[in-house]
C-alpha cells in the first residue's frame, strides 16, 4: 500500500532536508552494537547533518545516546508498518553479530526498497557482500559505519539507487 510519506513527515514534524535513519527490531544484537550509534549519532551532529531516528518492532530508545528526535510509534498493522518503513530513508542494522537472512526486519527493509547499512559479523551470510543496494561494515568499527551512514545520508540520489537495488 503506498503510504502518504509527505502526511507523515508533516504529521511528525520532518523537515525536507532531514534524514530518518530507522533501526528496526534486532532484540539484544542491537544493544550489544549501541556504541555503533552513539559513535553515528555524534558523527552526523558534530557534521550538522540532520536526521531523525525511527524506532522500530520495540527497539528502547533507552539503549542509545541520541540527542536528536526520535519517533517511536509503538505498535504498528502491517499497513502502518509499511507506511513506516516508506517514511524511512536509510535501515541501519548494526547487529553484533551481522546481517542475517533470517531476519524478518532486513527482508521487509528490502521489499521496501530501502537502502541498508549494517555490520559484517560471524552469523553474515555470504551474499550479502554481493548485494549492491546493502552496504555492510566490519562489526569491530564503529567509526567506519558511522562514516558510511554520514557519507550516504545527504544524497537522497543514492539512497533511492542502492534502494531499488534492494527491490
Amino acid at each position: 500500500v503506498q503510504a502518504d510519506v509527505g502526511g507523515l513527515r508533516q504529521r511528525y514534524g520532518i523537515g525536507k532536508r532531514v534524514t530518518v535513519l530507522a533501526l528496526f527490531g534486532g532484540g539484544t544484537s542491537l544493544k550489544w552494537s549501541a556504541g555503533h550509534v552513539n559513535t553515528l549519532e555524534t558523527v552526523l551532529n558534530e557534521g550538522e547533518i540532520p536526521h531523525c531516528w525511527l524506532l522500530l518492532g520495540g527497539v528502547p530508545r533507552e539503549w542509545f545516546s541520541l540527542s536528536t528526535p526520535v519517533l517511536i510509534p509503538g505498535w504498528l498493522d502491517s499497513n502502518a508498518l509499511s507506511a513506516h518503513l516508506q517514511l524511512t530513508d536509510i535501515v541501519l542494522m548494526p547487529h553484533a553479530f551481522g546481517l542475517s537472512a533470517k531476519r524478518g526486519t532486513l527482508m521487509a527493509a528490502l521489499e521496501h526498497a530501502l537502502p541498508v547499512v549494517g555490520t559484517k559479523g560471524a552469523l553474515t551470510d555470504s551474499f550479502w557482500s554481493a548485494l549492491a543496494g546493502v552496504m555492510m561494515v566490519d562489526i569491530a568499527n564503529a567509526a567506519d559505519f558511522a562514516a558510511a551512514v554520514a557519507v550516504l545520508c545527504p544524497d537522497r540520489r543514492r539512497q533511492q539507487t542502492l534502494g531499488l537495488q534492494n527491490a
